[in-house]
């Protein structure tokens, strides 16, 4: 399966997911501005979101606005997450610091690369008691990324349908008067 088609499924099938958080797209369509994250940790997310996912018909993530929806995410629904979370980019940074002498979001990209795949394989150390498991903190932080790619704009991500387009997604029909038969074979959108 070629990404393009794997991110296409993912973002269907875990867009119903974010029907249960009225709250965050309440959030998103409110403002842009962050709410729990500060400047310096919304230019690491911004920094992880890009390596995570490459940009993609040449979307990135910065222009689909992952960062915003993980924001309004941990504002709302997912607040019980946020201290984790911050000190989980707190103590990766922390680590990038130590051994590179740089910030996580200044580094050249296989420098990001090696330490995520440190992250995902659990092995940075040390990681502090207060942040999230690091394998568990990889899995949210790949997972809010192709939401916030691929879920409604609503949400605060995917601005104005980029992620969507960069898949071949042609968005919410419902709100165009509906389907027609032609588009539910596939021959037209």
């Amino acid at each position: 399966m070629e990404r393009r088609e794997f991110l296409h499924l993912f973002g269907a099938a875990l867009g119903a997911a974010l029907l249960a958080r009225p709250l965050a797209a309440a959030a998103a369509a409110s403002t842009q501005q962050a709410l729990v994250l500060n400047a310096s940790e919304c230019a690491l997310l911004e920094a992880i979101c890009a390596r995570i996912l490459p940009p993609v018909g040449g979307v990135s993530t910065r222009e689909a606005g992952c960062v915003n929806f993980i924001d309004k995410l941990l504002a709302h629904e997912e607040r019980s997450l946020a201290p984790a979370y911050r000190a989980g980019l707190a103590a990766l940074d922390a680590l990038a610091r130590a051994r590179l002498a740089r910030g996580f979001a200044t580094l050249e990209a296989a420098q990001q690369i090696t330490l995520l795949e440190q992250l995902e394989d659990g092995t940075l150390q040390p990681w502090p008691e207060a942040a999230a498991a690091q394998a568990t903190l990889f899995g949210l932080l790949r997972m809010h990324t192709l939401l916030g790619f691929l879920a409604a704009p609503s949400f605060g991500g995917n601005r104005d349908g980029a992620g969507w387009k960069a898949v071949g997604h042609v968005g919410h029909l419902h709100g165009a008067g509906g389907v027609s038969d032609e588009q539910v074979a596939g021959k037209s959108v």
